[in-house]
């Protein structure tokens, strides 16, 4: 589970390396730094700066926003985030679900259906609303680590925040493939 790859990414750098505020402002894209300040706004209490996260999970979030406007949507939410995490195909979460016997694209395969049956707008939005799941699978994300006393929120952290979350399309997809907080661990 996570906790065998705690261990390997403090020695391999995979998923804890810092970015730096010099190289900030290019690894991050307006919309990461407009999510960011979203969070700030809906959770008074939680402030989350984008070098709070590792570059790994910074580019799921970059990715995340992306998925947004490729599926034409106006809400962020937690399907998002897990497509994202299934694209960052050497990632801990495909490692993870794999150590699991999960196959990440079959996964991959039933978030994109999902996805895809979601109302649609007929252009690209300009403006992209996060949902309360999606904001309380960061928060479960940010606690996750916290509890570790990780550093850093990564990949593995962002999995189970969204595992975490108990309604919605993301956690029928975790029920169907058999996967829940216990198994993770």
């Amino acid at each position: 589970g996570v906790k065998s790859y705690q261990t390997r990414k403090k020695h391999s750098g995979l998923d804890g390396r810092k970015t730096n505020r010099k190289n900030l402002s290019t690894s991050l894209s307006l919309t990461t730094n407009q999510w960011i300040k979203l969070i700030r706004s809906k959770r008074k209490k939680m402030i989350l700066r984008p070098e709070n996260f590792t570059e790994q999970a910074q580019e799921v979030l970059n990715s995340s926003q992306e998925a947004v406007r490729e599926f034409h949507h106006s809400e962020w939410d937690v399907e998002h985030i897990l497509i994202a995490l299934l694209r960052l195909e050497d990632g801990v979460p495909v490692e993870v679900l794999e150590e699991l016997g999960v196959d990440p694209n079959a996964m991959k395969a039933n978030i994109e259906g999902v996805l895809e049956g979601s109302p649609r707008l007929e252009t690209t939005p300009t403006q992209v609303y996060a949902t309360p799941r999606a904001v309380r699978a960061v928060e479960n994300a940010k606690a996750e680590a916290e509890r570790l006393k990780d550093e850093f929120i990564g990949t593995e952290h962002i999995l189970i925040g969204c595992v975490l979350i108990e309604d919605g399309d993301s956690s029928d997809i975790f029920s169907e493939f058999g996967i829940n907080q216990e198994k993770i661990y």
